[in-house]
Parts: C-alpha cells; sequence; structure tokens
C-alpha cells in the first residue's frame, strides 16, 4: 500500500522504474502497473502453487488447498532461494538485497521453483534513476 500524496506518487513511481529494470529469474516479472489518484497497483506474474507460507502453514477451514511439502521438495525450496539471494547480491545490477525475506514473500511456481515478492526497497528517495526509461510491451499507466 502507498501513502497518499506526492510521496507516495513518488516512491510508487521509483519502484515501478527499478521493477522494470531488475532481471532475474529469482524474481516474479511485473506485467503492469496502475497509478490513478490514490489507487495503486502492481500485476505480477502468475504463481500457480502460491506462498511458501500456504504451505508451511495451511489456514484451517480456508478454501485454499496447498499440499503439504515433502522434505526432498523444502530442501530443493530452501536451496533454490538461497541461490536467488546470492544472485541478487552479487549478479543483478544494481545489486539488490531483499530486506523482507519471509515465507509469505516467496512464490512457487507449478514446479515449485521459488521467486521473490516483495523487495522492500530501503530509503527510495537515495535511489538515483539517470538515464532509466520503462517500456516494457505490456505495461499499462
Amino acid at each position: 500500500m502507498y501513502e497518499a500524496g506526492k510521496q507516495g506518487e513518488k516512491e510508487f513511481k521509483v519502484e515501478v522504474e527499478l521493477l522494470c529494470h531488475l532481471r532475474s529469474s529469482y524474481l516474479l516479472s511485473l506485467i503492469g502497473y496502475c497509478s490513478e489518484s490514490s489507487h495503486k497497483l502492481l500485476v505480477y506474474e502468475f504463481m500457480a502453487n502460491g506462498s511458501l507460507q500456504e504451505h508451511l502453514y495451511p489456514i484451517k477451514g480456508s478454501n485454499i488447498f496447498c499440499p503439504k511439502l515433502d522434505w526432498k521438495t523444502r530442501l530443493k525450496i530452501a536451496s533454490e532461494a538461497a541461490k536467488g539471494l546470492e544472485s541478487l547480491h552479487e549478479h543483478v545490477n544494481p545489486p539488490v538485497i531483499h530486506r523482507d525475506l519471509k515465507s509469505t514473500n516467496i512464490l512457487l511456481d507449478k514446479i515449485s521453483m521459488p521467486k521473490f515478492l516483495t523487495l522492500d526497497w530501503p530509503s527510495l528517495d537515495v535511489i538515483k534513476l539517470a538515464g532509466m526509461s520503462c517500456y516494457p510491451n505490456s505495461l499499462n499507466h
């Protein structure tokens, strides 16, 4: 959720700009966004197996069915998530430090490969975007 007003709009636009330029197989792809008045929306790719939290801590009585993960799958997810963090720190330009890593921010595709959702940017005011433009084909604003 973004604050109403100029600061919230500025932060939203900076986040969209950064998401447009970050490329990693470990990050959810931004498909589109909407910014109208105080209404802000980011649209990401669909992840068939939902969040890791849904598998680790199923909610009783929920209509969401998430099968329990066997230990082999859990280890695969943990290993791939660790590789993803290393990739974001060492191989993405600019380097990214994920400051909000938790099971709700790790989403699983149809073969349970993890991707990170939220990056929780540090101070957006200090990030410089000199010369960056964002024109993905399906991006709407």
